[in-house]
């Protein structure tokens, strides 16, 4: 009597065959599957992920081993619901001090993505951007992420109040003021000189003329000319003098009264001008800067410094104005939210959202030709259309990573808070800028004073001689 059996072989299994049916020549075979789906349902069998520390992605301990404990993060949390999906058991692992990996002169590949390249994993995450080069020797999942690459820089400082007295007029508006004033000061004196049949009292120096027309623009009353060509001119003066008094006290005001902050960061172009250092995690940067078809991005590439794996004092560098980072943008705003942004959401940071490097997909590293490819993109399509990667994101914004994270301490406080509300009372901080001019004018007088003494002095020598 002879026995037949249909075997298949079995992936992820430390047992590689599987009895599907037996039968004898004396009985016939019941019916079933075989070809059955082998990565459907792997009836909780364990896999190798490579994965390692990089916030928001992934948060863990690691031990003497290379094994990870206490696992969280948003790329974690999709493992775990790829888990669920296809009933696997993730364990994760270290992939060494080399992390994402470079490349090699010899062609090989280093770090998560050259070790699963040689089978020695079967999943590997940890915000991996998805990139031609790395799929030479690895093969991606569908991106479940994308994320823009962004620039932190200082965020933008309050001006010193000494500017308030000058901040309601532009630049250009004090130009104007400044040659109407001058010119009108010339001017009166040689209107005066033209006229016939002058009046004595109406005769005007270039210095009274000065004053004279200094007050009309502060809006302070003197003693109008006798003739009506003069009342007619100086009654001009006062209107332009007037507007003008009432349009400056008007912003004057606001500017003692509201922060005025300096222009924040906002292109490429301001970073270079500003000849910022930009520092990234690794060359990855440097190749996507040289290769960049925009002038300015290229400049970058020329003062880019790489930094791994911490990146705390290059943090610092940015708050005091020496540095510019680029990394993705949830990595940074994780950062800024959690560690660097106080209960009225102001921080010394700021993400520069308005001008980024080109967007990359955020995928899974798998085996080449790996039999996980296909479940895992489904998977990957329903995570995508729950929106379950955004919700990944809030959640961990919402835990308290601090205790494990202590070296991102910037010398800022995210728990103060604010003292000023409501209105502010003028302080001597936001007059200053009217005492810095009247002590301007002392100095100014004294020096005079001296000088006509002087000339005093030596004048009656001369004429005597």
């Amino acid at each position: 009597m002879k026995e037949f059996s249909l075997v298949t072989h079995l992936l992820y299994h430390e047992e590689k065959l599987e009895v599907l049916v037996s039968w004898r020549n004396t009985t016939s075979a019941p019916l079933v599957d075989i070809f059955p789906d082998k990565v459907r349902n792997m009836k909780g069998e364990k896999l190798r992920i490579f994965t390692f520390n990089h916030a928001p992605s992934v948060f863990s301990d690691v031990d003497s081993k290379g094994f990870l404990h206490n696992v969280s993060g948003i790329d974690v949390e999709v493992i775990k619901a790829m888990g669920q999906a296809l009933n696997f058991i993730p364990i994760f692992e270290h992939p060494g001090p080399e992390r994402w990996g470079t490349i090699l002169p010899n062609g090989t590949h280093t770090g998560m993505v050259g070790r699963i390249s040689r089978d020695e994993a079967e999943i590997g995450v940890g915000n991996v951007f998805v990139t031609e080069v790395r799929a030479n020797y690895i093969t991606f999942t569908i991106p479940y992420d994308y994320e823009r690459a962004c620039f932190i820089t200082s965020a933008p400082t309050e001006l010193p109040k000494s500017y308030a007295i000058l901040s309601p007029f532009s630049l250009n508006v004090w130009i104007v003021l400044t040659i109407t004033v001058v010119s009108l000061t010339l001017f009166v004196p040689l209107f005066e000189m033209g006229i016939v049949n002058m009046i004595r009292s109406d005769r005007h120096d270039v210095s009274s003329a000065f004053l004279i027309i200094l007050a009309k623009f502060c809006n302070q009353s003197v003693s109008l000319p006798e003739r009506t060509a003069f009342r007619v001119l100086f009654a001009f003066i006062m209107l332009c003098g007037f507007v003008s008094t009432v349009f400056y006290s008007t912003n004057l005001t606001a500017f003692m009264l509201v922060k005025a902050v300096e222009p924040p960061y906002t292109s490429i172009k301001q970073i270079v001008a500003a000849g910022f250092e930009v520092g990234g995690f690794s060359d990855f940067w440097r190749a996507i800067f040289e290769e960049s078809a925009n002038e300015n991005v290229r400049k970058l590439g020329q003062k880019f410094f790489s930094f791994f794996p911490d990146i705390t004092p290059h943090l610092k560098r940015v708050v005091s104005r020496e540095v510019v980072l680029l990394e993705n943008t949830q990595h940074l705003e994780y950062l800024m939210k959690t560690f660097y942004t106080n209960r009225e959401g102001k921080s010394p940071l700021r993400l520069m959202l308005e001008e980024c490097i080109n967007p990359f997909g955020i995928g899974a590293l798998l085996r080449r030709h790996s039999p996980l490819k296909q479940p895992l993109d489904m998977a990957i399509l329903h995570m995508r259309e729950g929106g379950l990667v955004d919700k990944f994101f809030d959640m961990v914004l919402q835990v308290d990573h601090k205790s494990d994270h202590e070296e991102f301490e910037l010398g800022y406080d995210p728990d103060a808070d604010s003292t000023q509300h409501g209105i502010q009372d003028l302080s001597l901080q936001h007059l200053q800028g009217a005492f810095i001019l009247l002590g301007m004018g002392y100095m100014i007088a004294l020096f005079i004073l001296i000088t006509e003494l002087l000339f005093s002095v030596i004048r009656p020598r001369t004429l005597k001689a």
